[in-house]
């Protein structure tokens, strides 16, 4: 076996093109994945810098990360970069190494990364373990694939554990499919743990199918558990139940995407939240996605504001959530902060047409030094941003321990754009507060322009 490993070693390394996969790469003969050893040579080979720009990988069967029938040899020792016995290295420990991203410092080397069209086939990829327990500036994202500038389609992962924790002043992405995306993730499923910790100064982005994205992500699904740890006031964590963070590009959209798995934050102490149903922070158009898992977040301190939405938590461009609505309780508890903005479809600063909540949203026990803002679709609606066509038939319980100002609304908690076309069939608003309170049937507090609104609320 030893013998064996040293050789195919050796043929690697000699070489040139480095691949060692059954196929030639194009649409009609991919390169196919037969094995887990297969999945660790095709890994290999793009972090070594093969980035197969142009040609096409496929999986070619199911792989089970602890059946020994996925394994050409699964008792195999010291095979490509994993120490000891093959299935025992990747089902416990770090266990696999996901394909791509080399950095230098802070910056990706985009050269380490997958260019490709990976086709899954609808194969599933079962009990993937990826456990980085002190990611540096020199290691990826956590997801199968750590950084994606190519196109990952029709793939499911079953049972999947992904875990990262930093200890150091460099940002975190984790995801399943993939750590970050800058290609296109497409009819892809996750079912699973995704859980992160960060212990250091950098930014914290989680998500159901991807940490970050700065592309395209479409018709996929989130069934996996999400949860963060995190302990510093200077820095902020993005959680989502797509991706945490929502790139900066124009291309950059999530289509069609929808979560089922709960949110969980417990004891967070943070410069602010970003968490959304979908999406945690976004600059990119959002269409046709959904929120059905429980957004839970207790015992949390953090220095400025609490963005959360069914949908999205914090935008902070002109781009739009459309056609798009939330199931899942909202639960934000025993908490501290400056601020709040809690939405059923987004927290803060996004333009809303044609979405609905139908969810309950509690904001007990609360302690703030300013205001709080709870609506029915959005929490706060700022000035050139609107809320259209939408409507809210999910209760509203606001309780808050201390604040400066208190506003609730059906439709919008507080409203400095405009709010036209929407209706609140929701039957009682609670509000409970010890500071200046307002309520209403559509808005909180409003600023500017109403326009055909109507509400049945008490």
């Amino acid at each position: 076996d030893s013998l064996l490993n040293y050789l195919e070693q050796e043929l690697y390394l000699s070489t040139g093109n480095k691949i060692l996969l059954e196929g030639n790469g194009t649409e009609q003969d991919p390169y196919l994945i037969k094995s887990i050893e297969d999945l660790i040579r095709f890994s290999k080979n793009v972090n070594d810098g093969v980035t197969f720009e142009g040609k096409y990988v496929a999986l070619d069967k199911e792989l089970d990360f602890n059946s020994t029938d996925s394994y050409e040899d699964a008792s195999r020792i010291n095979f490509m970069n994993y120490e000891g016995e093959l299935k025992t290295a990747l089902t416990s420990g770090s266990g696999f190494k996901g394909i791509g991203s080399k950095n230098i410092g802070d910056k990706v080397v985009e050269s380490y990364s997958f260019k490709g069209i990976f086709d899954g086939k609808n194969n599933k990829i079962i009990n993937l373990y990826m456990n980085a327990n002190d990611l540096n500036k020199n290691e990826g994202n956590i997801g199968l694939f750590s950084y994606n500038y190519g196109v990952i389609k029709n793939l499911e992962l079953i049972n999947s554990n992904m875990k990262g924790v930093v200890n150091e002043n460099n940002a975190i992405y984790i995801g399943s499919i993939a750590g970050f995306n800058e290609g296109e993730i497409t009819n892809c499923v996750n079912y699973g743990v995704v859980h992160g910790i960060n212990n250091g100064t950098g930014l914290t982005c989680i998500g159901g199918i991807t940490g970050g994205n700065n592309s395209i992500i479409k018709n996929t699904k989130n069934y996996a558990i999400i949860s963060c740890e995190h302990n510093n006031e200077t820095i902020y964590p993005s959680v989502g139940g797509i991706t945490g963070a929502n790139g900066r590009t124009e291309k950059n959209s999530i289509e069609n995407s929808h979560n089922y798995g709960q949110i969980l934050l417990d004891g967070i102490v943070a410069n602010s939240l970003q968490i959304g149903g979908v999406v945690g922070y976004g600059n990119g158009k959002i269409t046709s996605c959904s929120n059905e898992g429980e957004i839970m977040i207790k015992n949390c301190k953090t220095i400025k504001s609490s963005n959360i939405g069914g949908v999205l938590g914090h935008n902070t461009s002109d781009k739009i959530v459309m056609s798009s609505y939330n199931k899942g309780t909202i639960n934000y508890i025993n908490s501290e902060a400056d601020a709040c903005t809690v939405g059923g479809v987004t927290g803060a600063y996004a333009n809303i047409k044609y979405c609905y909540n139908s969810a309950n949203i509690n904001v007990e026990g609360i302690k703030l030094e300013h205001d709080a803002s709870l609506g029915g679709v959005a929490g706060y609606v700022n000035e050139n941003k609107s809320c259209s066509y939408s409507y809210n038939t999910g209760k509203l319980n606001m309780e808050l321990i201390s604040a400066s100002g208190a506003r609730v609304g059906g439709i919008v908690g507080t409203n400095s754009g405009e709010v036209s076309n929407v209706y609140n069939l929701l039957d009682t608003i609670t509000l409970s507060s010890p500071s200046i309170n307002y309520a209403g049937g559509v808005v909180g507090f409003n600023v500017n322009i109403l326009n055909n609104c109507y509400s049945k609320s008490k």
